[in-house]
């Protein structure tokens, strides 16, 4: 989930069902006393994805398709940025596919931060940052 500042509106993507098995695809708002549901399409269902609003869009990056128990469980390393009406995907940001990270902003030098996650079911989890700006 994150708040973007613009359209005051939190925005929730997706995530797990009621069963705890079976990940979202849904976009949600929350505009300060109802929830909208905006779109069930654009990106993969996933399941612990990092969002943070980036100025103009809200970026996505990364999930998990299923919980771990299932055998082809997969990760995703792409990024999404949804700007109130559409997902949009983009190829400029290239951590290795994970979940469970943190993602934030940094406006002062207008820099997404990537922290951390799981890069593999089997393993524990990573302590590496990555950082993208779209320049000047």
């Amino acid at each position: 989930m994150a708040y973007d500042s613009t359209r005051d509106r939190s925005v929730l993507f997706g995530g797990l069902d009621h069963t705890g098995l079976n990940t979202l695809g849904d976009t949600w708002e929350w505009n300060g006393s109802v929830w909208t549901q905006v779109r069930d399409f654009g990106t993969a269902p996933c399941a612990l994805a990092s969002l943070a609003f980036k100025g103009d869009s809200v970026a996505l990056f990364g999930g998990v398709s299923a919980w771990l128990s299932v055998p082809d469980v997969k990760l995703y390393g792409s990024t999404w940025t949804w700007n109130g009406g559409n997902w949009t995907l983009r190829q400029d940001f290239a951590p290795s596919p994970r979940f469970a990270h943190s993602m934030c902003y940094d406006t002062k030098r207008g820099t997404l931060v990537l922290f951390g996650g799981v890069i593999s079911p089997q393993s524990g989890p990573v302590a590496d940052t990555w950082e993208h700006s779209e320049g000047p």
